[in-house]
């Protein structure tokens, strides 16, 4: 497998949870980091715990939404893009209208598509390139966020992965 050491690696949700679980694993192996998230202060807070750990870490922090038009140009070609971002909150059925039906779309839904469309452009041309995207169900209880970035890790080093489905569901089809 293909090692992280000086790899670029853009992490959409990456101030928290999974996100930044993969994006300190991803550090620790060598690469550098972007995350991406939509809230400054997170962005901000996570950069700072991901610098902390002292030796050469190389992470930064974007801004994102998804509500905003334009993509700034990337000044180093990315050698892989990983969406960990989260979902929408849900409101009671009685409180469904177009609006609520679409701000529930736009993480699992929307950003996927545009990921998907948009990322070949910044990435590097190649098979050792990759777009990962995750995704999971309430009634799925993986393992811990550090237990589940290991798989996303062998997702980035191992480029016969291509179209691979990797599930950590904490063993609930054995239940």
């Amino acid at each position: 497998m293909a090692p992280l050491e000086g790899q670029y690696i853009l992490i959409i949700g990456g101030s928290s949870g999974m996100g930044f679980a993969v994006a300190k694993l991803a550090l620790a192996s060598g690469a550098k980091v972007a995350i991406a998230s939509s809230s400054a202060d997170k962005v901000q807070d996570a950069v700072s715990r991901l610098s902390g750990g002292g030796g050469h870490a190389q992470a930064s922090g974007h801004v994102v939404t998804t509500t905003r038009d334009g993509i700034q140009q990337q000044q180093q070609p990315l050698d892989h893009v990983i969406n960990t971002a989260g979902r929408g909150v849900p409101k009671p059925i009685s409180e469904i209208d177009m609006g609520s039906v679409n701000e529930l779309a736009r993480l699992p839904l929307f950003v996927p598509l545009l990921i998907g469309k948009l990322a070949p452009r910044f990435l590097k041309a190649g098979p050792n390139s990759s777009i990962i995207f995750a995704s999971g169900q309430v009634a799925e209880k993986p393992a811990s966020p550090e237990e589940v970035a290991e798989a996303y890790i062998y997702l980035v080093k191992n480029t016969d992965a291509t179209g691979s489905n990797v599930s950590s569901n904490g063993g609930v089809i054995l239940k």
